[in-house]
């Protein structure tokens, strides 16, 4: 494999405007800057919003498994009171 060398460019770069290949015109620098830091943060916050959703659904897996077990239980200790409560009532009654 044979490596060339390619010197330093000769000719000066204005770097008051670049020039667009897909269009043909030229852009200030400043609006350049502006739309790839635009496109930079819509891309940032599209995986921000892809994380959060791929990470949200096994949270809500694992609450949703650990909560309703937790939620019969004490639904489950509150009638089981409460019938104990009626026991004794009807027991002094009786």
């Amino acid at each position: 494999m044979k490596l060339s060398y390619c010197g330093l460019p000769t000719q000066a770069i204005n770097f008051d405007t670049v020039e667009a290949e897909v269009t043909g015109g030229s852009l200030p620098v400043n609006e350049l800057i502006q739309t790839a830091l635009q496109k930079t943060i819509s891309i940032f916050l599209a995986l921000v919003f892809t994380v959060a959703a791929i990470v949200a659904l096994p949270v809500s897996v694992v609450v949703v498994a650990v909560a309703f077990p937790v939620w019969a239980l004490f639904k489950s200790t509150k009638v089981f009171a409460a019938y104990q409560i009626v026991k004794e009532q009807r027991e002094t009654l009786a």
